[in-house]
C-alpha cells in the first residue's frame, strides 16, 4: 500500500503543479514548486516507516536543505544566463553539495534555528537572482516533459524512503529536499523559454520556499497523532503560499 502511494502521490502532486504553471504562467509555477511535494510526503514515509522521533529530526534537517536548494537555485540561475543548461546544472548541484556539506556539520538547533537560517538564506538568495526586465515569451510545452518529471519524483521518494534507515535522520532530511522537481522545471524552462524564464521561475521558487521551511517547523514540533502533525504543517505550508501569492500579484498590478 505504501508503495503504490510513494508511486502515485507525488507524481500526482507534480503533475499538477505542472499544469497549473502552464495555465497560470511561471511565477506560481515557481511559488507552487515550493510547496513540499515531495519533501512532505516522504517525511511522512519517514515518520511511518521510521518512527516519529526520526521524521522530526529529518525535517529540522531538511530546512538546511532548504538552504541547500536556495543555493541550487542561484547557481543555476546566474549560470543559465551565460551557460547551457547542462553547465547550470553542474553549476546548481556542486552549489547543493557545498551548502549541504556546511549545514550538515550542524548541531542541532531546535527547530527554530533551522528556520531562521533557512528563511535568512531564502531572502538573501532572492536578492542574488536577476530579475529580468519583462517576462519572456511562451511556447508550446513537449507532450513527455510531463511523464519525465511524474517518473523522477517517483524514484526520489523511493529511493530516500528506501535509504533512509543507512542514511540516517540528518542526511535523509537534508536530501529530502533536494531539487528533484526543481532542477527538471529549471532545465525545460531553459530549454523552452530562456535563460530570463528561469530567473522568473527560480525568484518565485525562492519566494514559495519559505512556505515549504514553515512546513518542516510546524512537522518538526508539532507533537500528537501524526495525522495532526501533517494537518498543522500542511495547513501552515498553505497559509504562507497564499499570503506570498497575494504580495505577488499586488506588485504585478503595480509594476513590481
Amino acid at each position: 500500500m505504501l508503495l503504490i502511494l510513494k508511486l502515485c502521490l507525488v507524481p500526482a502532486l507534480v503533475g499538477a503543479v505542472t499544469l497549473a504553471a502552464r495555465r497560470w504562467g511561471l511565477r506560481v509555477g515557481g511559488v507552487l514548486t515550493g510547496l513540499p511535494m515531495v519533501a512532505g510526503p516522504t517525511l511522512a514515509f519517514y515518520a511511518i516507516e521510521q518512527g516519529h522521533v526520526f521524521a522530526a529530526g529529518a525535517a529540522r534537517s531538511a530546512m538546511l536543505g532548504i538552504c541547500a536548494t536556495a543555493a541550487f537555485c542561484v547557481a543555476y540561475a546566474r549560470s543559465a544566463a551565460r551557460t547551457p543548461w547542462p553547465i547550470s546544472v553542474i553549476a546548481g548541484w556542486a552549489a547543493f553539495a557545498a551548502v549541504a556539506a556546511l549545514t550538515y556539520g550542524l548541531r542541532d538547533l531546535g527547530g527554530i534555528g533551522e528556520l531562521v537560517l533557512a528563511s535568512s538564506v531564502l531572502l538573501f538568495g532572492h536578492r542574488l537572482v536577476p530579475a529580468p526586465s519583462s517576462l519572456p515569451a511562451t511556447s508550446i510545452p513537449r507532450r513527455w516533459d510531463l511523464v519525465l518529471r511524474m517518473l523522477a519524483s517517483a524514484v526520489a521518494v523511493v529511493l530516500l524512503t528506501a535509504l533512509a534507515a543507512w542514511l540516517g535522520a540528518r542526511l535523509s532530511g537534508i536530501l529530502s529536499a533536494f531539487p528533484v522537481v526543481t532542477l527538471i522545471l529549471a532545465v525545460f524552462t531553459h530549454v523552452q523559454h530562456g535563460p530570463a524564464a528561469v530567473s522568473v521561475f527560480l525568484r518565485a521558487l525562492l519566494r514559495g520556499l519559505h512556505g515549504f521551511a514553515l512546513f518542516c517547523f510546524v512537522l518538526s514540533i508539532a507533537l500528537g497523532p501524526l495525522r495532526w502533525s501533517l494537518m498543522a504543517a500542511v495547513v501552515t505550508a498553505l497559509a504562507a503560499q497564499m499570503v506570498l501569492q497575494t504580495i505577488m500579484l499586488r506588485r504585478t498590478r503595480h509594476g513590481a
